[in-house]
């Protein structure tokens, strides 16, 4: 072995996967198989990977067997949860969270569902702050959608928060618009959620051309204004309030938060 393999060797190692859960999930399964786990430095999705001169790149290839090796694996340990909790920070903006869902994996593999509750861990702790944090932007996500009718009968939603919400929220306006079409676009991640009445499918969608909507979609706007304008108690308006409870990053998603509307007369 020549003194060049040798300071490889040494260096911490990067592991490249294709960008998608199951190619993380396969990527962790394969750092386990090469008994690498105490050696990672970086965990990459491959669209944002940025080479280091000191660090030798693994790039792995998903493999569907590891990854329900793995996943099985995780439930029969750790349960469901686990790996409910490893995509929601997986759908995170977090630029370590590849790297703590490498770790939780681990430890859970090894301790089970008592991973949940191992919040001395420091490592355990940031991963479920950032689970938390990745529910309250889903509801977020939720409460703050509008949708807007286009030309074609279907309905129309764009929205952004720090997460990839669409898989977040999908089930939830299947279920409560049942039949009814929709697309639902998270603008910062380019991804669209769309329901034709049967089936649900998201993509990412890299060229978007916003649609046209239908000659009556103002009235939902108006309709939305006048509910917002009729709650509004001028002698209660608590501004610091509202804007803990409906974020100013949001307004411009909101129908009764645009100019002309009673919040922005209020603010002025």
């Amino acid at each position: 072995m020549d003194s060049s393999q040798h300071i490889q060797e040494a260096l911490p190692f990067c592991y490249i996967f294709d960008s998608s859960f199951d190619g993380l999930l396969s990527c962790i399964a394969q750092i386990h198989l090469d008994k690498r786990l105490g050696s990672i430095s970086r965990i990459c999705a491959q669209d944002d990977y940025q080479p280091s001169l000191f660090e030798p790149a693994i790039k792995h290839e998903t493999n569907q067997e590891l990854v329900t090796r793995i996943t099985e694996a995780l439930k029969r340990k750790a349960g469901h949860k686990a790996l409910q909790s490893c995509y929601k920070v997986f759908l995170s903006d977090e630029p370590r969270r590849f790297l703590l869902i490498f770790y939780f994996v681990s430890v859970a593999l090894r301790v089970g569902k008592q991973v949940h509750s191992m919040l001395a861990d420091k490592r355990i702790g940031e991963f479920l702050d950032l689970e938390k944090s990745v529910e309250a932007a889903r509801h977020k996500a939720i409460e703050f959608l509008r949708f807007h009718k286009t030309s074609e009968g279907v309905y129309f939603a764009q929205f952004e928060t720090s997460i990839s919400f669409v898989p977040l929220v999908m089930n939830h306006f299947v279920g409560r618009l049942n039949v009814q079409a929709f697309v639902i676009y998270d603008s910062k991640h380019t991804v669209a959620g769309g329901y034709d009445g049967k089936d649900a499918i998201i993509q990412r969608v890299e060229n978007f051309n916003p649609p046209r909507f239908s000659s009556d979609d103002t009235d939902y706007t108006h309709m939305w204004q006048e509910f917002y304008r009729q709650i509004t108690i001028k002698e209660r308006y608590k501004p610091k309030l509202r804007q803990q409870q409906m974020p100013k990053k949001y307004w411009q998603f909101l129908d009764e938060m645009q100019n002309g509307t009673a919040g922005s007369s209020i603010d002025r």
